[in-house]
């Protein structure tokens, strides 16, 4: 892991440069901020057009359209369980064209649920919003619900994906998350 300095300890001119060049969906270089401590090279960084890809092997979608509508419900209900902060450090790591729905749930084309005061607390709200987002019925979302977080968990680092299973109730731990993290314990002894 590369160590970073310090934003405060650079000269002025160098504070001004914390963003990494990529490429997203449409083949054009974009610049993301990145946080002081993190640095994701190009060929870490899952890019869009990628992520939609493995949605669409993983849940077995006959288009790409439909692997899009279920990421972007996927990614709003997500943002819905968890706090702003860890929706930011979530965006910082996936394409910038999904962050957004991160960062603002309620933007984009899918169906919206009615707005709520609380946190989605257990499986069944989370699988029935996204249902509503995604206008399928629940059993499908929970479908597609675990491809887009399997995508999800493989473009995060790992201590991102232990930071939302922190975040998240247990049963989405179970869900989820069980076998992507005793993976990532096996990778840590070896």
């Amino acid at each position: 892991m590369q160590r970073s300095v310090s934003p405060s300890a650079l000269p002025l001119p160098f504070r001004r440069r914390r963003h990494k060049t990529f490429s997203h969906e449409g083949g054009q270089n974009t610049r993301a901020p990145l946080k002081s401590t993190e640095f994701i090279t190009v060929d870490q960084a899952m890019k869009y057009d990628e992520f939609i890809d493995q949605v669409q092997k993983r849940a077995h979608l006959t288009s790409k359209g439909e692997a899009e509508i279920a990421t972007l419900a996927a990614l709003k209900t997500l943002a819905e369980c968890l706090p702003r902060k860890e929706r930011n450090d979530i965006a910082s790591q996936i394409p910038r064209s999904l962050a957004v729905y991160l960062k603002q749930p309620s933007l984009g084309p899918v169906k919206q649920p009615p707005p709520s005061t609380k946190p989605i607390t257990t499986l069944e709200e989370f699988f029935q919003r996204m249902s509503i987002r995604e206008e399928v019925p629940p059993e499908i979302a929970r479908e597609h619900a675990h491809a887009v977080l399997s995508v999800l968990a493989d473009a995060l680092s790992k201590g991102e994906l232990e930071d939302i299973i922190t975040q998240l109730p247990l049963e989405f731990y179970y869900e989820f998350f069980e076998g992507r993290i005793k993976i990532l314990w096996k990778e840590r002894k070896t």
